[in-house]
């Protein structure tokens, strides 16, 4: 159940550099992460491989084959962008072929991400792809006392065909840091109105079609399941069913938010570790960052200057999923997954 989740960096070492200040810089990113691979035993026939994080590649992407088509694509290449897309291709004709597409978005909160892999003769196919979001809200609170606001996390995504295996998790984790991201009184953003607390909290959803139990919330890499988890609601909607390769749930956090000035750290994720064989694992719907209505007194910005504001002034209540951009299906069509996606979805995994 644990597998893949060693990558995941703890939010608090992301920030052990952080300036002391109520409003504290960070290094605020949009990352898109994507690798194909097809295989013949043991002996690689193409692979596609790449890394993009705020425009520029991160160390070298790979495309490769033999007798058969490894390739990949990302953008913008604008230094500093916040909204980017990385697609991977693995193509070895007749045996099999595998697509991953993942994008990220800072101004609208938006982790998309796709694997669609086929595997035919001795031919194996299997792929991983990643969207990531990391940013510091700079609240403040003229209001004279602790207001409440909600971040909300939604997925809406499907899992079907007959492959071997499909495994991946959403992740959220906030922290109001302590020391210097709190006001001038020592008042930091916590779940409790009087300030109490802990300051750091983080939620998986984990997706594990050969589980048995296939679906789950889990408090950081080792902790607790489900119902032992404080702090953290939990929307399971109407078309959520696991069972059948479904996935519709959103996870929310309220916070109090102190007088003053104080910063929130956010870090959004969501990775497909792995989906193999003849399998299409579509996620190109979510995952969506929201904030809650803001109460009267309460306004943010953030380091990136640019978290949300992709949805208008004020952004809109918690939880909602945009319809995709027109870009998204564009860059699809240019590896040719576009029919694909238009196709019928093949049989739910059992």
């Amino acid at each position: 159940m644990l597998k893949g989740l060693v990558a995941a960096a703890p939010l608090a070492a992301l920030l052990s550099t952080a300036a002391i200040a109520a409003h504290v810089p960070i290094g605020f990113f949009a990352e898109a992460r994507g690798t194909a691979q097809t295989t013949n035993g043991f002996t690689v026939s193409a692979l596609g491989d790449v890394w993009f994080r705020n425009g520029a590649l991160v160390g070298e992407p790979t495309g490769f084959g033999v007798g058969a088509t490894g390739a990949w694509n990302a953008g913008p290449m604008v230094p500093g962008a916040t909204e980017v897309w990385a697609t991977t291709l693995a193509d070895a004709g007749a045996n099999g072929r595998v697509d991953t597409v993942a994008s990220a978005s800072l101004d609208r909160g938006e982790l998309k991400v796709l694997v669609d892999s086929a595997a035919l003769g001795p031919f194996a196919s299997s792929g991983s792809a990643q969207a990531r979001v990391l940013d510091a809200i700079w609240f403040t609170n003229t209001s004279g006392g602790a207001l409440p606001v909600t971040l909300t996390m939604a997925v809406d995504g499907a899992i079907s065909g007959s492959g071997s295996s499909a495994f991946g998790f959403s992740y959220i984790g906030l922290s109001s840091g302590g020391g210097g991201t709190c006001n001038s009184l020592g008042q930091c953003i916590t779940p409790n109105p009087d300030g109490t607390g802990t300051t750091f909290f983080e939620i998986y959803g984990l997706i594990d079609q050969l589980a048995t139990t296939k679906f789950t919330f889990r408090s950081g890499a080792f902790g607790p399941f489900d119902a032992d988890i404080p702090w953290w609601n939990f929307d399971l909607r109407s078309g959520h069913d696991p069972a059948s390769g479904l996935y519709d749930y959103a996870k929310s956090l309220t916070l109090w938010v102190p007088t003053g000035e104080t910063t929130l750290f956010v870090d959004g994720w969501f990775r497909l570790t792995v989906c193999n064989g003849n399998v299409r694992c579509d996620f190109a719907n979510s995952s969506a960052l929201r904030l809650g209505p803001l109460p009267a007194g309460l306004s943010f910005t953030s380091a990136s200057g640019v978290f949300l504001t992709g949805l208008g002034d004020p952004p809109p209540p918690g939880g909602g999923v945009i319809p995709e951009p027109a870009s998204w299906a564009m860059l699809i069509a240019g590896f040719g997954l576009l029919g694909g996606m238009a196709r019928r979805r093949r049989p739910a995994l059992a």
